[in-house]
């Protein structure tokens, strides 16, 4: 013989009943969270950078800003971007754009200057090098046409 099956509380089985109606709320709770756009627009400018849409609030004026006084939100944001692909991270491009406004890149050193080339060679000195590959080392010698226009 079994023990008798003791009776539930009242307030288990009220319990019970409201799971599923508890459970459809935090799902309905999860499902009205901040859409993309207000996560880029919203307070927070690094979870903006992470977010799918493109910010209206943080743009390159912001981060250009930012950027120009060397704010640690500048430094982590510069180490957030920092190899993310643009399509996933949209808002990463402004913080590129301010960063090449503040430190552009270095140009190249010249192979020779304007007055290298304004510079009369000397006589009796060899001929420059050419300044492409694809230029003779010397020029080749261009014959007359008389302005009769027929040839010699």
């Amino acid at each position: 013989m079994s023990a008798p099956a003791m009776p539930i509380p009242r307030t288990m089985r009220t319990m019970r009943r409201l799971q599923p109606l508890a459970l459809l709320s935090l799902l309905a709770l999860g499902a009205c969270g901040r859409s993309p756009q207000q996560i880029a627009d919203g307070p927070d400018p690094l979870e903006a950078l992470g977010a799918p849409a493109l910010s209206t609030r943080y743009s390159v004026p912001f981060w250009a800003r930012e950027v120009h006084g060397g704010s640690g939100l500048w430094r982590r944001a510069a180490s957030f971007c920092q190899g993310k692909d643009l399509a996933a991270f949209p808002n990463c491009h402004a913080v590129h754009v301010a960063d090449f406004w503040e430190h552009p890149p270095a140009f190249p050193r010249p192979h020779r200057t304007l007055s290298d080339l304004l510079e009369e060679p000397a006589p009796g000195s060899p001929p420059a090098p050419p300044s492409s590959p694809l230029l003779p080392a010397s020029p080749h010698r261009v014959p007359r046409v008389p302005p009769s226009g027929g040839l010699p």
